[in-house]
This record gives C-alpha cells, structure tokens and sequence, in this order.
C-alpha cells in the first residue's frame, strides 16, 4: 500500500459514516480533529513542494516551471500553484515560522500571512520573526486570536512591530469614524 493509498482509505472510511447518528459535541470534535490533520496535511505538502521545487523537480516531467507543474499535472489553479510555490519556498527559508504552523502553534491562515511578510521583506523578516510568532500565539487555542507579549494594546504591538516592516510606521493612524458617521459620507 502506497502513501497516499492510506490516506484515500481513511477518508473513505469518513465518507461512510452515519453522521446523524453523531451527537452535535461528537461532530465538533471531529471537525477540530479534522482542521488539525488539514493544517498537518497541508504543511506537509508545502514540506515536499519545497524540496521538489528547490530540486527542479518540474524539469522531470517536462515543465518550466513547479507553477506549470501543478496546473496541469494536479489540475490547480495558477493562483493556488503559486500560492503553494510561495509559501513552499518561505517555508524552507524561515524554519522557525514552518515549524509554529507544523506543530500547531499558528493556523494555515496565520502561517500564510507570515510566509507573505517575509516575502515582501526578506531582509526585515529575519529579525522580526520571534515577535511575530509570539504575537500569534503558542498553543492552538491562543491561535484563534492575537496574543501580545505583557499584554500589549494593539497600538504599542503596530509600535513594536510596525517599524520592522515600515520605516514610516511610527506616524499614529489617523482615529477611524464612527461606523455610522462612515455610512453618511458620500465620495464627491
């Protein structure tokens, strides 16, 4: 039995299952243990996309590129091949970052908000890493909303941080408007 044939197999035993006999709490745990395999799963694939695009691998199967690999040998789109591609090559430069999402300690979501970080500011990301990833949490459960180091305000963490990737960042945001004096005001 191959790899991916234990995988087809167990998603084949899911697809058999007689979900209205499963309680409402039996349901919800299973979909947290499925977003946890997901999250698994998927890093997983970013793992060996990594080595394969790193290796050429795309030139094997006559390809220019991993891009042009996965739309047409995976029937992706090019905007989710180059999502893969990207986060696959962050992935490999930034361990720390790959290793929170692996192990749980960031979502998907929050790992590919990373990963973009770094990629449109490689020589920044490097030092702001540890911040950030401390900022996002350390359990699965403080993923689900920002956590400050010492309790910070969201202003003093976009003080802390904001530099890093902003050199004008130290200007205060201009006060947002009330949401219904935001409704009244038309464009001229």
């Amino acid at each position: 039995m191959g790899k991916g044939d234990a995988l087809k197999l167990a998603i084949r035993t899911l697809e058999t299952e007689d979900l209205e006999s499963l309680s409402p709490e039996d349901l919800g745990e299973d979909l947290i243990r499925l977003e946890d395999i997901s999250r698994s799963f998927e890093a997983e694939r970013v793992r060996r996309l990594g080595v394969f695009d790193e290796r050429k691998g795309y030139v094997l199967f006559d390809h220019p590129s991993t891009v042009s690999f996965l739309r047409h040998n995976a029937r992706m789109s090019g905007s989710r091949a180059n999502l893969l591609v990207s986060m696959a090559r962050m992935a490999r430069k930034f361990r720390s970052t790959y290793l929170s999402w692996k192990h749980g300690q960031v979502s998907t979501d929050q790992a590919h908000q990373l990963f973009r970080a770094a990629e449109q500011m490689p020589d920044k990301y490097p030092d702001a890493e540890p911040v950030l990833l401390e900022i996002v949490g350390d359990t699965p459960e403080e993923t689900r909303r920002i956590r400050t180091p010492r309790n910070w305000s969201r202003l003093e963490v976009s003080r802390a941080i904001g530099p890093l990737f902003h050199p004008n960042h130290s200007k205060p945001a201009p006060p947002a408007l009330p949401r219904s004096s935001r409704a009244r005001r038309r464009p001229q």
